[in-house]
């Protein structure tokens, strides 16, 4: 009858909305599994660049990424209670959004090797 085919599209179309709601969702999470990945490669690229420049005198610093121009960098730096350490955080953020996409933070020494070296008396 009718009604009966009526029911069975109502029941077909509501299993067919909550499909499309999942593989919707699916394809959000892909997508910011992506972001997530990328900004973490980043953060830890700018995190080695300041490993190799040195920490001695640094401050608060930002940029952008020449390789990925959806993302921007900036730097926060603080004391510790630990004479001659700093915590230095790199926070990325995606440049269409604004959104905060990752942080990372590190414990760096500010003594240079040669610093350490004599310190050792080597």
């Amino acid at each position: 009858t009718l009604l009966e085919v009526m029911v069975s599209v109502a029941i077909l179309a509501t299993a067919f909305v909550a499909v499309l709601k999942l593989h919707s969702d699916s394809l959000r999470m892909v997508i910011e599994s992506k972001e997530y990945t990328i900004a973490s490669q980043l953060a830890q690229f700018k995190i080695t660049e300041i490993e190799k420049g040195g920490v001695r005198n640094i401050q608060f610093q930002s940029g952008d990424f020449n390789n990925a121009p959806d993302y921007m960098w900036r730097t926060e730096v603080s004391s510790t209670p630990i004479p001659g350490w700093i915590k230095i955080t790199v926070i990325v953020s995606n440049r269409n959004t604004g959104d905060e996409r990752f942080r990372l933070t590190e414990y760096m020494s500010t003594e240079t090797p040669e610093d350490i070296k004599a310190d050792l008396g080597m």
